[in-house]
């Protein structure tokens, strides 16, 4: 068999490389014995890419759901991992009126009425939010969910990925004290290029809040966060301390954190710029938040959930972004 011209071999060296298969990472998680078990439809992650969807969906429940935990799960290995999984609840629409299956929408903003009403959220590739013994959350029949996942494909490889969330429920008649989330940030992040830098915010409770869990959201140049207790306006020590962004510190409390009006939180994210480049708050993984977050039951537990000015969430969330 003759040589190939070296035309022939010249033309082979400069066709373009086949495309990277994409390949398909699922979330194992077992669906629980007792509760539901919610899945975001696959969606593809570019090759050094990152991701964000929203996925509005509609349980199957008949009856009313009484839950006390919820498990995320999201895949992980080797350059892939979810940046963060949220659940939102929306209490305002109807499933036929919002986006169909997965959409680009960070923080689910855009999904009809419900901007921030996010009940948990987590970090960790597979996580647990455990409420303590009596409180837990109702959904109601067909109840509407937002599921957001970020998730980041540093390989070099497509990935078509997905997520779950298990509902556990509760005992029947065990839940006296209906849960509602807090989100409480900062946009005041600034570190110049190669330094060290911190942003720090507080929030004082407009009535009584009883506190069951309390942990941080920020991203990958945090060195730590610190969340100090204030009562009546005044430092009364600290409560919780985050050392790795990716596991954040989660405090449950079998006893409630009592919040009387005037008490609330400060907290400072202390981060590393190690980039070329400020580093300002943002939605992607090169950015970052400061964020103290958590659960909380009210007194009159039936009661709606008061407004509060600079403050997101309906009935569901104090989601307040702007401290």
């Amino acid at each position: 068999m003759s040589a190939k011209p070296r035309w022939m071999l010249a033309l082979a060296l400069l066709a373009p490389l086949p495309a990277a298969a994409t390949t398909t990472v699922r979330a194992r998680l077992a669906r629980p014995p007792h509760g539901l078990q919610v899945r975001l439809t696959p969606f593809v992650v570019p090759a050094h890419h990152e991701r964000e969807v929203c996925q509005a969906i509609a349980l199957r429940n008949r009856r009313p759901l009484d839950v006390s935990t919820m498990e995320f799960a999201a895949p992980s290995g080797r350059g892939y991992i979810s940046h963060h999984f949220a659940l939102f609840v929306d209490d305002n629409d109807d499933l036929a009126g919002l986006p169909r299956g997965t959409v680009d929408s960070p923080g689910c903003v855009g999904f009809g009425q419900n901007f921030g009403a996010i009940l948990a959220g987590v970090q960790a590739p597979r996580a647990t939010v455990g409420f303590p013994h009596g409180v837990g959350v109702t959904f109601q029949p067909h109840q509407i969910l937002l599921l957001n996942l970020h998730y980041i494909n540093d390989s070099p490889r497509p990935l078509r990925v997905d997520g779950a969330i298990n509902l556990v429920r509760a005992p029947a008649g065990s839940i006296v004290h209906h849960a509602r989330g807090f989100q409480l940030g900062t946009f005041r992040i600034d570190v110049p290029p190669g330094e060290n830098g911190s942003a720090s915010a507080q929030w004082i409770a407009p009535f009584p809040m009883n506190v069951v869990l309390l942990s941080t959201h920020s991203h990958k140049h945090t060195t730590s966060v610190d969340v100090d207790l204030l009562r009546a306006g005044s430092d009364a020590g600290q409560v919780l301390q985050t050392l790795d962004y990716q596991h954040p510190t989660m405090e449950r409390f079998t006893a409630p954190m009592r919040l009387e009006p005037g008490d609330g939180f400060h907290w400072t994210c202390s981060y590393l710029n190690d980039t070329a480049a400020p580093l300002t708050f943002g939605v992607t993984s090169e950015n970052e938040m400061c964020f103290t977050i958590g659960s909380f039951y009210l007194d009159e537990d039936a009661a709606p959930l008061p407004a509060v000015p600079g403050c997101f969430g309906g009935d569901v969330a104090l989601t307040c972004p702007a401290q």
